[in-house]
């Protein structure tokens, strides 16, 4: 297996975001405010949730016609709506999710006849996420209660991306939408990786069945932490905390492929019949962890500083 790690850089969270929009419907958020904008419409602040400033045409005069602008009132080319993000302050530990209000809002509304209590349903295709799955608490079925999700959405737990208008659109590091801005191993924006320090540590040795072997331990803070099996074998990949509490693949049992939330952080559990195991997680975690194998070679490197 191969991983890596990075442990200093700067954390950016974009989880709570305040929504401005132009229009005068509610944008799904949180203790908002309705102030007249000067532009026409109506400006909608809010605290918590969300994420996006957008312009659309005054209601009451959608055609401009009120203050009619140059060129003899022709309209500009390109869309009629901006979006710029507002606000990056990180959620309370007590905010409640964005989707999962929106999915709650159907608790109290018959579905077929039956109420249920709903919450989000995200093991969708990456086309369909912007769109509002929730899934029937206690029961094994899910439906679409949406076409899309309300603007400022996050596309998913562990990317800063937000769904707008129905579509995930990406937001940089650098908290601007559509920027392709990135961090770097070390969680630096737009940085080289000039800080990182590598470390690497390689499994050969044959051990014996019903055993777990340590391969390496990451220390809390690590980033971009990426465990790839060299070739396919009757190993298993197995992750534990310090005080031996198993996340991944522990107490002789085998985990699905899936994500896995542990650590602080999202990993992401890759393992097919014909195909090496791999484990990523783009952190940072907040705990240290141990990584072990449970029946051969495996190859772990890690950044770190």
């Amino acid at each position: 297996m191969i991983a890596q790690s990075t442990i200093n850089g700067t954390v950016h969270r974009l989880t709570c975001r305040s929504v401005r929009s132009y229009r005068s419907e509610h944008l799904g958020v949180q203790e908002a405010v309705n102030t007249r904008s000067p532009m026409g419409g109506r400006q909608l602040v809010a605290a918590l949730e969300g994420g996006v400033l957008s312009r659309k045409p005054d209601r009451d005069d959608p055609k401009g016609l009120k203050n009619l602008p140059q060129n003899n009132g022709k309209f500009c080319s390109g869309s009629s709506r901006l979006n710029q993000l507002c606000n990056t302050r990180t959620c309370p530990l007590s905010a409640v999710d964005f989707r999962a209000q929106q999915c709650a809002e159907y608790n109290s509304k018959p579905f077929r006849g039956w109420y249920y209590k709903w919450k989000p349903y995200t093991k969708v295709d990456d086309e369909d996420i912007c769109k509002l799955y929730c899934i029937a608490e206690d029961f094994d079925f899910f439906f679409a209660m949406a076409s899309k999700v309300k603007d400022g959405t996050s596309c998913s737990d562990h990317k800063g991306d937000l769904c707008i208008d129905g579509v995930c659109e990406a937001v940089g590091c650098d908290q601007i939408l559509g920027s392709k801005a990135s961090l770097d191993a070390c969680g630096a924006c737009k940085g080289d990786n000039s800080t990182c320090k590598f470390f690497k540590g390689q499994y050969t040795l044959q051990h014996r069945a019903n055993e777990y072997y340590s391969m390496v331990t990451v220390p809390s803070g690590a980033r971009s932490i990426r465990v790839q099996e060299m070739e396919v074998s009757t190993s298993y990949l197995a992750t534990r905390s310090l005080k031996r509490k198993y996340y991944l693949t522990g107490d002789w049992t085998v985990d699905w492929p899936g994500k896995f939330h542990f650590g602080g952080t999202v990993f992401d559990y890759q393992r097919s019949f014909n195909k090496p195991e791999s484990l990523y997680a783009a952190g940072p975690t907040n705990e240290t962890l141990v990584f072990e194998v449970s029946r051969r070679c495996w190859v772990m490197s890690v950044w770190g500083n």
